[in-house]
């Protein structure tokens, strides 16, 4: 795991983008990666900027929506 910490949510969304690229550009794949957001509105903008870094993208929609996760931020 590893995180990234920043002065402001522009700066820390580009080091976690070029974190990733630079990962998949060492040879990881890229389906070993994911990006857990607080804020279902950060969910575009993370991939948005992944896809324009050229990284690709799998969203599950719904995820906050779903019964389990709910149960969870709930507590």
């Amino acid at each position: 795991a590893a995180f990234c910490v920043a002065d402001d949510e522009a700066a820390e969304l580009h080091g976690i983008v070029e974190r990733i690229a630079a990962s998949i550009a060492a040879g990881h794949p890229a389906r070993a990666h994911a990006v857990l957001c607080h804020r279902n509105a950060d969910v575009k903008l993370v991939a948005r900027a992944l896809e324009t870094r050229g990284v690709p993208v799998a969203s599950f929609g719904g995820f906050f929506e779903r019964t389990e996760v709910l149960d969870l931020l709930s507590l």
